[in-house]
């Protein structure tokens, strides 16, 4: 995006302009890069446009050709070149940022930015806004991609930044948005008062309204993944000012200036071809129906008439970057503008009957305005007043031939797309520094971080073959990704939005596809909810539309499902029943779809390790999904049987093998989705069957057994006269686990031991409760309801004698999710604990749970949302760490359906006002550090809800 001279701190995006001083100050600057450009041409003849000379590095890199002499990745493994590159990138930009000297922060803050070779601050006006922007969506890709939490936290830390220290005043004309530039070295955005005479950096009080709607569309999507309302209020104030603002616009004036002064509304510069970013802003919160969507639709299809009128027909696409000084006419062009439109025009071809046309007309534009080939690549300029080439603008060209190919299946496209990323390799040096481009070698955030990972994200989602082989990642989504986690044999995420497609590159052969727990179809293609696979390439593509939890798991080398998990030698296994165990009634006639199960509990502590049925024979078909279940219907673990044999019994195993407590009923089954089930009525009605430490249950000692639901897979709970439906799992009371697995949550130092609460009115004490032991952790936690505001309702907690700590308030929609804690040295004897609310006379729910064994509160989230379901993840910092979390459903009196491998403590389901408040856990400890927990709800998915997620470490 936004560079310099090739001197260091020496601005080069100049154009001449009136002024004698300012004349002579930029023409010096203008020949200096000009003759700089002309030697290395002449001591580089491969950066000629011709291509047909071979430089023998670039960017210090040896050049590799292939067989024809086109170039393709310098690193020693180019087959997993664009994922390597992207990698190193993030890590630097995390790790290995200096700071600036004038601030002591990361120079991203206050620099734009830096020698690649010394690491020096270059000093030069920061572009804050287009630069956060970038980074935003290039975080949310990578994550998705990675499931490194790190950038996601970071941008969301530049994000916050900017709202904290970058926005103008809220009574001013264009009051309440950000700036898009500020002074080098500074905290603080405002301008940069650099550009006072030129422009260059907008000057003091000036603004970008395109870097307002560029942002505004990043807090947005901020807002999709963390739930945080202060992103949302943001972009919905950017919207509303965008719409206010929206002007008729001509050949000379666009909807919005270039730069305005926000005080006082005075323009600065009137034409900014650059609208696509507010476009984006207003589609997005028009299809969440936020804000005030009926001004934001007038608003758009003012800024899209425009837009197709004037620069599509007259190729127009001034103005972008923001260290450009003002210019004297229209003629610095730039190939930002009508790429990214292009961009948009294949996500949303149904915006545009033409959209194939007008893409390919935009870039036979780009490639002849800005086009340089070298070695069969394209690589590309960014603007007149800068005619460079760069790696930022390489990949953006070979992001949307990509995506061209992937729309239309043009080879042409593909071949443009593969050797333009190839060039844009280059500008990455192993170390993570990226330049901007080999005539010009500066490290600008802009287009080493935020704008070139983007495009290396969008070409994989587009071709995800392209990303490294023998290796597992979601390569794109057309939602956003929340919450990811990839091991060997199972991927598992969950989307923002219900309906959406995602595209993989997996190192295994899936076997399932579990959306909210239901299966989903293999399919041919996704012209239905459904799942595809390409053996060949390792693509996989997932369509769902009633659903945000996905799970993907593999298939073993065995034919059961799981990641092939081994075990410690004279490790056993049992089950209830043997292999010459056979019913009575082997085939029932009933053909329906239906879930059968049976309810079972253990003498110990141990494992399930999978799940058996018996199969009467062929009528008996289809796909047969076993899974395990708590006795209040949480799933807690899901396998797939396949290699099945004609009759008999079936097993397939988990993934992980699944601690279960002694002396604690759960409930195994298996969906038959033709029937034809085994069935013998009256089995329990007067005696279980035991193989100990396993006992299957005699009718009335837990409910009825035998249980069964019609329909697709779910929890069942119906009965039919004590049927047994030969249903059974195989147990292990010891194994020797793999790395990462769950140990049983009583097994080691962190133990439950108390655990009261109260549900009522206004202020709450609980039941009188003692400790069993000293040394023991308090957690509290309070779900309230509360005004229908943001930060509304706060509690305070006290009692038992001790100093409570409030961990994590929760808040921003209505009613307060908080967790507090406190640690007792000495037992407890017929104590109570309190908590008061900020707002009394509204209904609460306390719970205070006594644990034992714990070194204290480790880390600590919280996530609020008007809808969707209830979900928070953290990552955990110790081994055999134990995660709770506590939630307020502020819409509905309903009961909350948890994610696997979770467990519901408490939950009030309060009618009286419509209101849900639950306690939940994971149901095991957590047995390796690092490792990302997420706490959700899987319904409901329409109410408004805030949730907190503590972690508890061991000592």
């Amino acid at each position: 995006m936004n560079n310099s001279d090739c001197a260091l701190a020496n601005p080069h995006r100049t154009k001449l302009l009136s002024g004698g001083q300012i004349w002579l100050r930029r023409l010096s600057r203008v020949w200096s890069a000009a003759v700089i450009l002309g030697i290395l041409q002449f001591l580089l003849p491969g950066l000629n446009s011709a291509g047909v000379a071979k430089a023998d590095t670039l960017n210090d890199h040896a050049i590799v050709l292939d067989s024809n002499n086109q170039i393709i990745p310098w690193m020693p493994n180019p087959t997993a070149g664009y994922g390597e590159v992207v990698a190193n990138a993030w890590d630097y930009f995390l790790n290995r940022v200096p700071n600036d000297p004038a601030t002591g922060v990361s120079a991203y803050f206050s620099q734009s930015y830096l020698s690649p070779d010394t690491q020096q601050v270059a000093n030069w006006p920061h572009n804050p806004a287009g630069l956060y922007a970038m980074l935003i969506e290039s975080a949310l890709k990578y994550y998705a991609y990675s499931g490194d939490i790190a950038v996601m936290q970071k941008v969301e830390e530049l994000a916050t930044h900017h709202l904290d220290n970058g926005m103008t005043p809220s009574a001013w004309v264009w009051g309440g948005v950000p700036y898009a530039s500020g002074d080098a070295g500074s905290l603080v955005y405002q301008g940069a008062t650099y550009g006072d005479d030129s422009g260059s950096g907008d000057g003091r009080y000036y603004l970008e309204p395109d870097k307002i709607g560029e942002l505004g569309y990043g807090w947005l999507l901020l807002y999709k993944f963390s739930g945080n309302s202060r992103y949302l209020d943001a972009a919905i104030h950017a919207a509303d000012v965008l719409a206010t603002k929206v002007r008729t616009g001509n050949s000379s004036q666009s909807p919005w200036p270039f730069r305005v002064q926000a005080q006082t509304g005075q323009i600065r510069e009137d034409y900014c071809a650059h609208v696509v970013s507010p476009i984006e802003l207003f589609d997005e919160l028009i299809r969440l129906k936020l804000g005030n969507t009926a001004d934001y639709q007038n608003a758009r299809q003012s800024v899209w008439t425009w837009m197709m009128t004037y620069p599509m027909q007259n190729n127009v696409w001034a103005n972008y970057f923001e260290d450009v000084p003002i210019q004297i006419d229209l003629g610095n062009i730039n190939q930002l503008n009508p790429m990214m439109l292009a961009r948009y025009l294949m996500e949303h071809p149904e915006n545009d009957p033409n959209w194939e046309t007008h893409v390919r007309g935009l870039i036979a534009w780009v490639e002849k305005n800005f086009a340089a080939p070298q070695y069969g690549a394209n690589a590309i300029k960014e603007q007149n007043a800068f005619p460079h080439v760069m790696g930022s603008h390489t990949s953006r060209y070979a992001s949307i031939n990509a995506m061209l190919y992937a729309r239309t299946g043009d080879m042409v496209a593909k071949e443009k797309a593969y050797r333009a990323f190839n060039w844009a390799t280059y500008m990455a040096r192993s170390n993570g520094i990226v330049i901007d481009g080999p005539t010009v070698n500066n490290q600008w955030f802009t287009d080493g971080y935020g704008d070139y990972i983007r495009h290396f994200m969008t070409g994989l989602h587009a071709i995800p073959e392209w990303a490294p082989t023998g290796e597992t990642h979601i390569t794109g989504s057309s939602s956003i990704v929340k919450s990811v986690s990839y091991s060997p044999a199972e991927v598992d995420y969950i989307t923002a939005d219900a309906a959406s497609t995602e595209v993989l590159r997996v190192a295994f052969v899936p076997s399932s596809v579990l959306i909210d727990g239901q299966l989903l179809s293999q399919r041919t293609d996704l012209a239905q909810p459904g799942w595809t696979f390409d053996q060949a390439t390792g693509v996989m593509r997932v369509r769902h539309d009633d659903g945000t939890s996905v799970k993907i798991n593999a298939a073993n080398s065995d034919g059961l499902s799981g990641g092939g998990d081994t075990y410690e030698d004279g490790a056993s296994e049992s089950s209830v029943w043997t292999l010459t165990s056979v019913p009575q009634d082997s085939i029932h006639a009933d053909a329906s779809s239906v879930e059968l199960g049976v309810k079972f509990k253990s003498d110990v502590n141990g494992f399930v390790t999978g799940i058996r049925f018996y199969k009467g024979g062929n009528a008996n078909n289809g796909t047969h999904i076993g899974n395990l279940w708590t006795s209040d219907g949480n799933l807690i673990a899901t396998a797939i049987f396949s290699s099945e044999t004609a009759s008999g019994w079936q097993q397939a195993r988990f993934s992980t093998p699944v601690a279960i407590s002694a002396n604690t009923v759960y409930v195994a089954s298996y969906y038959a989705p033709n029937g034809h089930y085994a069935a013998d009525t009256g089995y329990f009605a007067e005696n279980g069957t035991d193989n100990a430490p396993l006992h299957m249950l005699r009718d009335g000692e837990n409910g009825g057994n035998g249980v069964y639901s019609y329909g697709s897979s779910a929890f069942p709970v119906k009965t039919w006269r004590s049927s047994n439906y030969w249903v059974d799992v195989t147990f292990s009371k010891s194994l020797a686990l793999p790395s990462g697995s769950n140990a049983p949550a009583t097994s080691t130092g962190i133990n439950i031991d108390q655990v009261v609460s109260r549900d009522g009115q206004g202020a709450v004490v609980t039941p009188l409760f003692s400790t069993s032991e000293p040394n023991a952790l308090l957690l509290a936690f309070v779900a309230s309801d509360g005004p229908a505001v943001t930060g509304g309702q706060t509690a305070t907690v006290s009692g038992a004698g001790l100093n409570w700590t409030l961990v994590r308030r929760t808040n921003t929609e209505a009613g307060t999710s908080e967790v507090w804690s406190a640690y007792a040295n000495t037992g407890l004897s017929n104590v109570s604990v309190q908590s008061v609310q900020s707002n009394e006379e509204y209904d609460q729910s306390l719970t205070v749970v006594s644990i034992s064994g714990a070194g204290g509160v480790g880390t600590s989230a919280g996530a609020s949302s008007p809808s969707g379901a209830p979900s928070v993840y953290l990552t955990t910092t110790k081994t055999n760490a134990w995660v709770f979390g506590v939630g307020n459903d502020w819409d509905n009196a309903i009961d909350h359906t948890l994610g696997t491998a979770q467990t519901m403590m408490h939950q009030w389901v309060d009618t009286g006002m419509d209101d849900t408040f639950w306690v939940q856990r994971s149901l095991t400890r957590i047995a390796e550090a690092n490792t990302t927990v997420t706490i959700n709800a899987l319904a409901p998915t329409a109410d408004r809800w805030n949730l907190s997620a503590v972690e508890v470490v061991p000592r």
